[in-house]
């Protein structure tokens, strides 16, 4: 039993420092909020239109951060604000990211916007944004419901703002 007691001492702590050694750090990422254009070319009908703009997240951060370190990403705030001086009537607007190696994954969405900037209603879950955000370019997606059509293009731009941790 000595001998047990001894054993199981020596290598409880052994398991508990590597344990802490393979934990690692996870530090926040400070990142400026990101303008995108955002744009739906006319003619565009009644009824579900879509605008679309690719971007690359990596440009945001810091020369020599590796996506792969991404530890949780989340949007905590998304504005659109119409560049038009009337916009047209519309029933809302739901905004989606994509990228070449993952599928649509819609983060928000919001009821009629008028010519102001709108605040999204953002989704709770937001873990499939690390598989987006780690690839190598994404699509922001904007399907919109117009009431009436717009035989002009229709363009926007768009605001993120992100909260960003990276494992070291």
């Amino acid at each position: 039993m000595k001998i047990f007691k001894k054993y199981a001492q020596r290598y409880s702590t052994f398991l508990l420092v590597l344990l802490l050694l393979s934990c690692g750090t996870v530090t926040t990422l400070e990142v400026p909020n990101q303008k995108i254009s955002v744009k739906a070319v006319g003619p565009l009908f009644e009824g579900v239109n879509t605008a679309t703009a690719n971007f690359n997240f990596k440009d945001l951060l810091p020369q020599n951060t590796d996506l792969k370190s991404i530890h949780s990403a989340k949007i905590q705030e998304f504005k659109l604000v119409p560049i038009v001086d009337e916009f047209p009537e519309n029933k809302g607007f739901t905004a989606l990211l994509a990228s070449p190696n993952s599928s649509m994954q819609e983060f928000g969405f919001s009821s009629a916007l008028k010519t102001d900037e709108s605040n999204f209603k953002l989704a709770e879950n937001q873990e499939f944004l690390i598989e987006i955000l780690k690839d190598s370019s994404q699509t922001l997606v904007i399907d919109f419901t117009l009431t009436e059509d717009l035989y002009d293009n229709l363009e926007f731009e768009a605001e993120i703002k992100w909260s960003i941790q990276l494992k070291n």
